[in-house]
């Protein structure tokens, strides 16, 4: 897929350690789809945790985890495109956490975000759910798959030896009844995705591909699941990122920026 756009605008700036994987498009695209998603679906969900882990006061605000933050990008642009939402971003690399804490710094939205260093596989060991929502942008490879980087950091990030099944299980864990899991991985690993989100309980709401070209191939599906439900799967119209244009260049398509205003 694409990187993420390089404006004067977000995400510009963000700092991102050397050696770590480079953002790319895809953590702008998830945060956009969950926006999308509560924009048509509203949450309304029973959290007695929600404001003492969250410090949520206003009514209608509520709780969302995202795992594997990284550099916080993710976390930030949900921020930008829900008000209404406060995040506690993890990451089980040090270094990315400390980026991901200047960044918030950065964007002036550190009393919306906390971010906090944690291996995903320990919150697995959580004994009360606290979180409305769930936002995963996951290693997409096992370890020993996919294209390796000469940075142990960046491959770190590609692949993981607890792999999806262990990001998936701690949203199992964190989410409150009915609380709603987003997620943005391979496509051709589809299967993968919808066998590991069934396994840990969830039902499967949106499905939406994401294509680069209209002639191409997709290359990231986004999922919508909801814990400790049924599946009532609406498969959205496929996302087409660029319009090829007379001269052999590509633009954005209208529909794609409407979706994501980072999209270049």
């Amino acid at each position: 897929m694409v990187e993420a756009c390089k404006s004067n605008a977000f995400p510009a700036g963000l700092s991102q350690p050397e050696g770590s994987l480079r953002f790319a498009l895809d953590s702008l695209l998830l945060p956009s789809f969950v926006a999308a998603s509560l924009k048509e679906r509203p949450l309304h969900l029973k959290n007695p945790l929600r404001e003492p882990a969250f410090d949520i006061r206003l009514p209608g605000s509520f709780a969302c985890a995202d795992l594997g933050a990284g550099c916080g990008a993710s976390a930030i642009a949900l921020l930008k495109l829900v008000p209404y939402v406060k995040v506690w971003g993890v990451d089980c690399e040090d270094v990315l956490v400390q980026s991901a804490k200047e960044n918030a710094l950065k964007t002036g939205l550190a009393d919306r975000v906390r971010f906090e260093t944690l291996d995903v596989a320990s919150l697995s060991q959580v004994q009360r759910p606290f979180c409305d929502m769930v936002q995963i942008n996951p290693p997409y490879w096992e370890d020993g798959a996919g294209r390796p980087s000469p940075h142990a950091l960046a491959n770190r990030a590609r692949s993981s030896e607890h792999g999806l099944d262990a990001f998936i299980k701690a949203a199992q864990r964190l989410l409150v009844y009915h609380g709603r899991l987003f997620c943005i991985f391979p496509a051709s690993r589809i299967v993968c995705l919808t066998d590991t989100v069934q396994k840990y309980g969830f039902g499967i709401r949106r499905l939406q591909f994401v294509r680069p070209y209209a002639d191409a191939r997709a290359g990231r599906v986004m999922c919508e699941a909801m814990k400790d439900a049924g599946h009532e799967t609406s498969i959205e119209p496929d996302l087409v990122l660029y319009e090829k244009k007379p001269d052999g260049t590509a633009e954005p398509s209208k529909k794609a920026l409407s979706f994501c205003p980072w999209i270049s």
